[in-house]
């Protein structure tokens, strides 16, 4: 088997990605759909809060108009001095220079004051799930007909055990980063969540399962995982609403999978993707049996 680099994204589950997620070429079929909701570290918006005007209850207010930069879900942060972002909380609407959050401001307003703003989409509810996307790879000289696939079952740690397997850290994991916005050089201890995943792509088949895609253009162009958080001992939920992590996968695919015209199921199954076993006729049954 050969390698490949391929990129990565991690999405909150909605239903505009979970027909993505569904598609066959993980790209929606020809819908148009995009992903959304991605969940990305927060990135410096050039939008600042108030100096005048301290953050206080759950209202923040910005020295300019942000009702187009940022967007109601998101989580906001503020960066410190040393560039960290900082969790202020969650947005729940925007009114020209008035941001107002779902709660209270975390930590102190008067910290935030002429600070630079950022927001990113996050986990919000415990134990709530969400996608990982991984890029495909055309096959150099192959003329589009074939492509890389990642091998799922190198990703868990049990691959007989199929989608109900952790994941193996070296392959993909979530650490926490803060506890409620601060840096983890403050917070202490990272704290590990461990979680399980699927491959959600429904691949066509021409013949019932024997063999999938039987033409260039339904070769894969992402894989959709539905990751799964599992509580940790000593831990009462997956994530919490005020606390970030980070979300790490290795980029590098070993021991890729080859899927091109005619793929056949075992390949695909092998892999740790969820493909229906193909159906056998009467005719078939009966030879079997040798009636």
């Amino acid at each position: 088997m050969a390698n490949y680099s391929a990129s990565i994204d991690y999405a909150r589950i909605n239903s505009n990605n979970t027909l993505l997620a569904q598609s066959n070429d993980g790209a929606g079929d020809g819908s148009n759909a995009t992903i959304t909701e991605v969940i990305d570290s927060p990135s410096n918006s050039g939008k600042f809060i108030s100096p005048t005007v301290v953050p206080t209850g759950n209202t923040v207010t910005c020295t300019s108009d942000v009702s187009t930069t940022f967007e109601e879900g998101q989580y906001l942060f503020y960066f410190d001095a040393s560039a960290n972002p900082i969790l202020i909380g969650q947005i729940d609407s925007i009114a020209t220079t008035v941001i107002t959050l779902t709660a209270n401001i975390i930590g102190s307003g008067a910290a935030m004051a002429n600070k630079e703003l950022g927001s990113s989409y996050g986990l919000i509810s415990a134990n709530e799930e969400f996608y990982i996307r991984v890029s495909t790879s055309v096959i150099s000289g192959s003329g589009n007909s074939s492509v890389y696939l990642p091998n799922i079952s190198n990703w868990r740690n049990q691959p007989s055990n199929r989608n109900a397997s952790t994941v193996k850290n070296s392959v993909s994991n979530i650490v926490q980063y803060s506890n409620v916005g601060t840096p983890l050089s403050i917070a202490g201890t990272q704290q590990p969540v461990s979680f399980t995943i699927r491959a959600t792509n429904v691949f066509l088949s021409p013949n019932s399962g024997a063999n999938y895609f039987s033409n260039i253009g339904q070769l894969p162009q992402y894989i959709w995982l539905r990751a799964t958080p599992i509580p940790n001992t000593g831990q009462t939920s997956g994530f919490n609403p005020s606390t970030m992590y980070r979300f790490s996968t290795n980029e590098f695919m070993e021991d890729a999978v080859v899927a091109t015209i005619n793929t056949p199921f075992a390949t695909l199954f092998d892999a740790g993707y969820n493909v229906t076993q193909p159906l056998i006729s009467q005719t078939q049954q009966n030879q079997g049996s040798g009636n």
